[in-house]
């Protein structure tokens, strides 16, 4: 399964640019202080929780699915192990709340991490917040997205 096809339309173009290590539009980038790998680091180990909830009864509501894992509001499609540190797990995941729609990307390896989050609310602009780690060093990116 080829993950990226599962970010949702609206948030298509900017988050495969990211994914791909292109710049996107409408964003700034800045390097990453030690703050913020801590920041994106917990963001992406939350999200990795949560795809070890996998065939778990009582939990997902995707049973039956390998590589997807959902509860009232989230559904996250992932490749890898989870499980098993130093492996290589991405990971779209789509949540709807009450007011806003979200898109999360999550990447881990033995090198890094990558972890990004778009919004959309209706009538506002769609932001976009994320940041790539590998081997000592990384970038912050933010903006909304042209």
């Amino acid at each position: 399964m080829n993950i990226s096809t599962k970010i949702p339309q609206w948030a298509q173009a900017p988050m495969q640019k990211f994914i791909d290590g292109e710049q996107v539009p409408g964003t700034q980038t800045r390097p990453m202080d030690a703050n913020d790998k801590e920041a994106l680091s917990e963001f992406a180990d939350t999200f990795a929780a949560f795809l070890d909830n996998d065939e778990v009864p009582g939990f997902d509501l995707a049973m039956g699915q390998v590589g997807v894992v959902a509860d009232e509001t989230m559904i996250a499609h992932y490749q890898g192990d989870p499980k098993t540190p130093g492996t290589n797990v991405r990971a779209v995941i789509s949540e709807k709340l009450e007011d806003a729609e979200m898109v999360y990307y999550i990447a881990k390896s033995p090198r890094g991490f990558t972890s990004s989050m778009m919004r959309n609310v209706e009538g506002k602009p769609i932001t976009f917040h994320g940041g790539v780690y590998e081997q000592g060093s990384g970038y912050i990116i933010s903006g909304k997205p042209s």
